[in-house]
């Protein structure tokens, strides 16, 4: 198996975990941006954190490294067009 066929493989393998989907958004000089995450975990209660994973390539990425706020938008099952359109999916 070439790393193609298991980066592929991979990729199916998790599409099968299940985890909440959120969206990630932030703003910086009146640009927005957000995409869908599922690597969205809670780490603190006192102060109030959490950990979101981004590539570092991801343009979100530079967003949120220039910023000290962001928004986390937990999805519910409904809302699988605005997830589809965060993740930069071709409408349907």
């Amino acid at each position: 198996m070439n790393a193609r066929d298991i980066q592929e493989s991979f990729r199916l393998a998790m599409r099968r975990v299940a985890s909440t989907v959120a969206i990630v958004s932030a703003e910086c000089e009146g640009e927005r941006h957000g995409t869908t995450a599922t690597s969205v975990t809670s780490i603190s209660m006192d102060p109030p954190s959490v950990l979101v994973c981004f590539n570092q390539a991801s343009r979100l990425h530079e967003f949120l490294h220039k910023q000290d706020r962001f928004c986390v938008n937990v999805l519910h099952t409904s809302n699988i067009d605005i997830a589809k359109t965060f993740s930069g999916a071709p409408p349907a």
